[in-house]
């Protein structure tokens, strides 16, 4: 008998995204790829990022996070969460039915779009909150940002403030919910003492006297806080190279805005307690408040592991303003650029307090053949481009990888992270230099 929640396919095709829309408007599910309906393994044969990428389409077409990893025998598992909203697939709704994926129209049988999923406590109405209150610069930027990463599309995005609110699922009753009040207006204090971030940098301990604070609308938080982080807290430590037009950081940027977006996206709004960020002399803290599920620890998060996500309606506009990726992964997310980039690794620590992410300052020494043995296809066809011709350009090795020039950067960053690629001379006139 098919199962509810499972599904094998041979192969990753657009039956596949489908399926994955129906688990989504059904109480979620796991799509395994790489196995035949006799039950044998079959392989898929794929290159090393290609959980990535279906990860990516995932979100592209159904904008819903997922999951998706290599597992046992060479095939891929990709699993994704109930949607707290109908999920479509190309314009169709897709549900699952006795252990099958089937379409059904809105209003059509089996598809209820009211149907209930229980109001986590961001999903209730904030009391006093009112759409007038709405922050037209959070808005805006939420906008800017989705509209950017492609999470929603034009016409997605082309309503009013109101029936954005709307399709975000934050209304309840006709009211604000809780997380469109932390969210999208100016003071989310109002419906949650310490919805703000604190940073100071101290010898010692934390004095709440002397920090800084970083208030506003949720949405805006993170950014204000990387950025004042870097240049009032961190900018005597940044050094920079005119001949490589280049930044040095004393701690991995990526990570350290991975960290701080999780803290405001997953931290308990109950606790009365901010965000906290406390610059040591020997590396930077940042403490979510709140405490992990029942029978959580710190080493489940940084294994693969399924999303709980506390605030899951907060989590959902941070989602889809293209901010966060897919739930479950922001502490692994830290480990790999903290890798990529040759920074020392990250300490995550967990208590009835909070999750404490410490980022030491510093680099390790690079093991240029384990970073070797640890490049994905892309890179390895850049790294013999780069040898075979130091001069070749981004637009010739598009040409002769048939990939586009933007996956390509992204990929020569990665490797000039991990002390693989290096550029020299002039931005026009340089050469690579492909270390080994």
């Amino acid at each position: 008998m098919k199962k509810q929640d499972v599904e094998w396919k041979r192969a990753w095709s657009d039956e596949c995204v489908a399926c994955i829309c129906a688990f989504a408007n059904s109480d979620g599910g796991e799509l395994r790829i790489g196995k035949g309906g006799d039950g044998r393994i079959v392989g898929l044969g794929y290159a090393d990022d290609a959980p990535r990428a279906m990860e990516e389409r995932v979100r592209e077409e159904l904008r819903v996070p997922c999951r998706a990893s290599y597992l046992g025998e060479g095939y891929v598992s990709v699993s994704v969460d109930r949607s707290p909203i109908p999920v479509r697939y190309r314009g169709r709704v897709y549900v699952r039915a006795d252990g099958f994926t089937v379409e059904r129209g809105e209003g059509g049988a089996g598809w209820d779009p009211g149907r209930s999923r229980g109001s986590p406590w961001d999903g209730e109405p904030a009391p006093g909150a009112s759409a007038d209150d709405v922050d037209e610069g959070a808005v805006r930027k939420f906008r800017k940002k989705s509209a950017g990463r492609g999470r929603l599309s034009p016409d997605d995005l082309d309503i009013t403030d109101v029936q954005l609110m709307e399709s975000l699922g934050l209304l309840s009753g006709g009211s604000l919910s809780r997380a469109a009040a932390l969210c999208f207006l100016g003071e989310p204090e109002r419906w949650a003492d310490g919805a703000y971030v604190a940073i100071e940098r101290v010898p010692g301990g934390w004095d709440p006297g002397g920090a800084e604070e970083i208030r506003g609308p949720l949405i805006s938080q993170p950014d204000l806080a990387v950025e004042a982080l870097y240049n009032r807290h961190l900018a005597d430590l940044i050094e920079y190279d005119p001949e490589e037009d280049s930044y040095s950081y004393p701690v991995d940027p990526e990570s350290v805005r991975e960290a701080i977006l999780n803290a405001v996206v997953h931290r308990d709004y109950a606790s009365g307690e901010p965000v906290r960020i406390v610059v040591r002399a020997d590396g930077v803290e940042i403490m979510s408040p709140g405490s992990l599920p029942a029978g959580w620890d710190a080493g489940r998060l940084l294994s693969h592991h399924p999303s709980e996500p506390r605030n899951p309606n907060v989590s959902r506009v941070f989602f889809r303003s293209g901010m966060t990726e897919a739930w479950g992964r922001g502490i692994e997310r830290i480990m790999e650029s903290c890798e990529a980039g040759g920074y020392l690794a990250p300490r995550i620590e967990a208590s009835g307090g909070g999750v404490r992410v410490t980022l030491p300052f510093g680099r390790r020494e690079m093991d240029l053949a384990a970073a070797r043995e640890s490049v994905t296809e892309i890179q390895g066809m850049i790294l013999e481009l780069m040898e075979e011709n130091p001069n070749v350009t981004v637009s010739e090795m598009s040409y002769r990888t048939m990939i586009t020039a933007r996956r390509i950067k992204i990929n020569i960053e990665k490797l000039r992270k991990a002390g693989l690629v290096e550029r020299v001379g002039a931005k026009k006139n340089g050469m690579w230099i492909a270390k080994k």
